[in-house]
């Protein structure tokens, strides 16, 4: 984010510091005359000179000293030089293009070059021709400047230096100028060591390239401040290669807060629209723009990057069954300035549909014309979806065949429906506020009783049939299902119950369970117990460690069979295979028939080697000729194998690992096993 607010207005303080002040900058050639190699642009302002007159060489710097000061200062230049000064000051009288004279102060800094010889000369000329006005103007920049400014030096020997400090230095860095002059390393020290590594680069890359450079940097001072910081310089070479740098650092962290604080405030809002399938619109009827949130585009399925808000778009997302009213209700809201609320649909691409709800109202001007609308759009399909639901669930309370009874916490009827009277013979007004009781057929003890009421309240619900009599007094068997209706902090506020008579079903019960067991063509076990079987085999090792296995199988080629020979055969061949199963398996060991040719096989207590050698045995015994009906055949089978618990915990997935294995067979060129391991992927 640009500090639009602080550091131009402290950049040009700087500028009026060494431009528009009363500090004039030269840079001498150290030869005859003085040649001036630069010279600040605020000399034309203080003497009338154009700078260019002077670096051109027009005019060399001795020709603007006063005939009566040049000898000495002269002398005091070839002296100090030849003592290797590291600076110096000096008051002389310069000419200016007018003829006036004006007396200045020259801190003069010599450079030398590797020899020792004096080679460029650099000079802060100071006007004292109105001195206390020029003085307390220059004093005053830089005791108010909102920060530090500072002259820093890089020697061709490394050595860095700060050759002028501002006394800001001592609020920024609670450093004194006097602390700086011989040790800069106290400054860089303020900042954290990352930040130390990248200050330094960035000065080694300012002197390499010799172009400006400013950042943002926090630090931590000796009094447990934090502060963030600007810093901002300017950067010249001399020709002993020594690199200056002029420049200024400020305070930003106020800034920098409000900065952070409306950054975590747009996060937050961004989040809570997330949350609450929120977002926001608003749109510029002036200036016929229109802005949409993150969220709006994402309610609408539209990629920011590749789409601009548009009103067009945005009715092009509406159902066309909706579109009309939508369009009506905005103007309508526009026309009477009044907020407005409509539900409507979305209908995208792929055919989905998507509930939203849009609110808005509108900004006017002083005339009372709607200039602006602001809105918001909330996704509210799971409401509508709920909605729907609960009219879904009156009808069933009101027309389905079960018979339903609710109750209060304290065992007392509060509603029941058609159905409950039908089956029972009661009529709800028989019934209300009683307890259940009176349904009784006194065919349960009360150990039933009990355990039926320590399973709701310790469960939340219970399922089991149940003996009770209708109000003529018959007997007869229900499926009753008995659940507590809880609500958002999880308090039980109703129980629920739901029952319907059965006793056909127990009179077919048995049949009914030899079909949903069994496979009717081979007579083995189908996928229903196998699931049985393995969840029980799952349950007993929470008590008790324990392995076992699951194969499947999956006939090669037996779609030829079938194709060439008919369906007849190859059901005669998938009874064949199944037998041929069976010899090799265990009694405990459960093989089911999974659909078509497929099989799988449950082996209790059977662990990968033992599992793999079965498997082997099993491959080779199936892929032995087949007569059927005359005819000999042959066909092969591929098998995957997994291990319980090591390679899943649940039914499903163990059977999705070993169906993955044999998967992996069939890929390896059939009529062979692999064990699931976890590299292997559809």
């Amino acid at each position: 984010m640009k500090h639009s607010s602080i550091i131009p207005s402290d950049a040009a303080l700087l500028q009026d510091l060494f431009a528009s002040g009363p500090l004039m900058v030269f840079e001498w050639q150290a030869s005859d005359g003085w040649p001036v190699k630069y010279v600040s642009p605020n000399i034309q302002q203080i003497l009338g000179y154009s700078p260019a007159s002077l670096m051109s060489g027009e005019l060399a710097f001795a020709a603007i000293v006063h005939p009566d000061d040049l000898e000495k200062l002269a002398k005091e230049v070839t002296q100090f030089s030849a003592e290797k000064r590291p600076f110096w000051e000096q008051h002389y009288r310069l000419i200016d293009a007018q003829g006036k004279t004006h007396w200045v102060y020259d801190y003069t800094r010599p450079i030398y070059n590797q020899q020792g010889e004096l080679e460029t000369i650099l000079g802060y000329l100071i006007n004292q021709n109105d001195a206390d006005y020029n003085h307390q103007r220059f004093n005053n920049l830089i005791q108010n400047f909102p920060g530090m400014v500072y002259e820093f030096t890089l020697s061709p020997d490394g050595k860095m230096a700060f050759s002028y400090v501002s006394p800001g230095v001592v609020d920024l860095f609670e450093l004194t100028p006097a602390e700086l002059e011989n040790n800069a390393d106290l400054l860089f020290e303020r900042f954290s060591p990352a930040d130390q590594v990248t200050l330094k680069q960035k000065i080694k890359h300012s002197a390499l390239t010799l172009t400006p450079w400013s950042d943002e940097t926090q630090i931590t001072l000796p009094s447990g401040k934090r502060r963030w910081l600007y810093k901002q310089s300017q950067v010249f070479q001399h020709r002993d290669a020594s690199v200056v740098w002029y420049g200024f650092v400020t305070d930003i962290t106020e800034k920098k807060q409000l900065e952070l604080a409306l950054t975590k405030s747009q996060n937050n809002m961004k989040l809570a629209q997330q949350l609450a399938k929120m977002g926001s619109w608003e749109l510029d009827l002036v200036a016929n723009t229109l802005y949409w949130s993150d969220e709006v585009f994402n309610i609408f399925r539209l990629d920011p990057q590749c789409y601009q808000p548009s009103y067009e778009t945005f009715l092009n997302l509406i159902h066309p069954d909706d579109k009309e009213a939508v369009n009506h209700a905005y103007q309508q809201s526009v026309t009477s300035k009044r907020a407005y609320q409509i539900d409507y649909r979305l209908l995208f691409a792929d055919g989905k549909i998507k509930w939203v709800q849009e609110r808005a109202q509108h900004q006017l001007n002083e005339q009372g014309e709607v200039i602006k609308s602001i809105g918001t759009v909330q996704d509210i399909s799971e409401q509508k979806q709920f909605e729907t639901q609960s009219r879904i669930t009156e009808e069933i309370f009101k027309q389905g065949h079960d018979g339903l009874m609710i109750c209060d916490t304290n065992a007392r009827i509060v509603t029941v429906n058609h159905a409950f009277e039908e089956l029972t013979g009661y009529s709800a007004k028989d019934v209300l506020y009683k307890n259940p009781r009176f349904l009784q057929s006194g065919r349960h003890d009360k150990a039933f009783y009990k355990s039926f009421w320590d399973s709701l309240l310790n469960k939340g619900h219970w399922r089991g049939e149940m003996w009770n009599k209708t109000k003529s007094g018959t007997f007869y068997p229900q499926e009753l299902s008995v659940s507590a209706i809880k609500d958002s902090q999880g308090n039980t506020i109703n129980y629920l119950g739901i029952f319907h008579e059965i006793s056909e079903q127990k009179q077919a019960e048995e049949q009914m369970m030899r079909l949903a067991f069994y496979d009717s063509l081979t007579g083995v076990a189908n996928r229903l117990l196998l699931r049985e079987r393995c969840e029980q085999l799952i349950s007993r090792a929470e008590r008790a460690t324990t392995q076992f296995s699951v194969m499947f199988i999956d006939l090669d080629h037996f779609k030829d069979i079938n194709d060439t020979h008919g369906h007849d055969i190859g059901d005669l061949l998938l009874i064949e295979a199944s037998q041929r199963i069976q010899q090799l398996i265990r009694q405990q060991d459960t093989l089911a028939r999974m659909g078509g040719d497929e099989f799988a096989v449950l082996f209790p207590l059977l662990g990968a080697d033992d599992s793999l050698e079965l498997a082997k045995r099993l491959v080779k015994r199936l892929a032995e000729p087949y007569l059927i009906d005359g005819l000999v055949l042959s066909i092969s089978a591929s098998m995957g194998v997994t291990i319980f618990p090591n390679d899943a915990q649940d039914y499903k997935t163990l059977l999705k690992h070993a169906d993955l294995a044999m998967y992996q067979a069939k890929n390896n060129g059939r009529n062979n096993v692999v064990m699931y391991n976890l590299g292997l992927k559809l």
